[in-house]
């Protein structure tokens, strides 16, 4: 079988795939970059049931210039950022379903990989520390 080279169908099956191993759910949203403008799945869609019929292609500005429904309230963080970085080519805002639940219990995260330690202690007293860290860490990434 050969792969699908439709963009259209590419970002249905990345919702699909994404929406089943639980990274997105009903609130989330993927773009691509689309021409100048961005396709986007409509805020209304069923993620796990997705089809091309449930994309919206919007402007910058969030208008839509073809399809059904309307893009996701959100759709803001996909053009700003498309924006900002012309050399992205797509943006998903997930709200995976485990990260989600430990933003809910009120604990300190627990370091479990080595990674996770530059994060140190987000207390108060160390925010600036831990702003100056995430700034030399992104200048080095960049």
């Amino acid at each position: 079988m050969s792969p699908n080279n439709d963009p259209r169908q590419q970002l249905v099956d990345c919702i699909r795939m994404l929406e089943k191993a639980d990274i997105i759910d009903h609130n989330g949203h993927v773009s691509i970059r689309y021409g100048d403008n961005l396709l986007i799945n409509n805020g209304s869609a069923v993620k796990g049931l997705l089809t091309q019929d449930d994309l919206v292609e919007i402007d910058m500005d969030g208008n839509v210039v073809s399809g059904k429904g309307k893009p996701p309230l959100e759709f803001h963080i996909h053009t700003e950022i498309y924006r900002a970085r012309p050399d992205v080519q797509a943006v998903a805002h997930t709200h995976p379903k485990w990260s989600t639940f430990l933003t809910m219990v009120g604990k300190p995260y627990k370091h479990v990989y080595a990674q996770g330690v530059l994060l140190g202690d987000r207390s108060e007293e160390h925010t600036s520390e831990l702003q100056s860290l995430a700034y030399l860490v992104c200048r080095l990434l960049l």
